[in-house]
């Protein structure tokens, strides 16, 4: 969006600041929904480069949340792997004991 709004300007039609901000920021899915509330609560005046600069930082949390998440799960699938793996042990043990 950053890159059209700047080509507009080159044209000769630039957008008012607060407009293109505007533009931005609706334009986002809703995984930066806490981030446009955060920023019109607080940022409000912000020029383009900044907003841009501010919303690459939270991508990086975003992708950082989501490696997070993925690990955890992956944490979880292994844990149970060795649960199930552990039971069926126990339960071939027992079939053993019990011949």
């Amino acid at each position: 969006m950053k890159d059209y709004l700047d080509q507009l300007e080159r044209l000769g039609f630039p957008m008012p600041p607060f407009l293109g901000v505007n533009l931005i920021l609706t334009s986002l899915s809703k995984d930066y929904d806490t981030f446009e509330t955060n920023y019109n609560m607080h940022s409000m005046g912000k020029i383009i480069p900044v907003l841009h600069a501010m919303l690459k930082l939270d991508e990086k949390g975003l992708i950082a949340n989501a490696l997070a998440v993925a690990l955890a799960v992956m944490a979880i699938r292994q844990g149970k792997i060795q649960a199930n793996n552990k039971s069926q042990a126990a339960k071939g043990r027992e079939m053993a004991r019990i011949s």
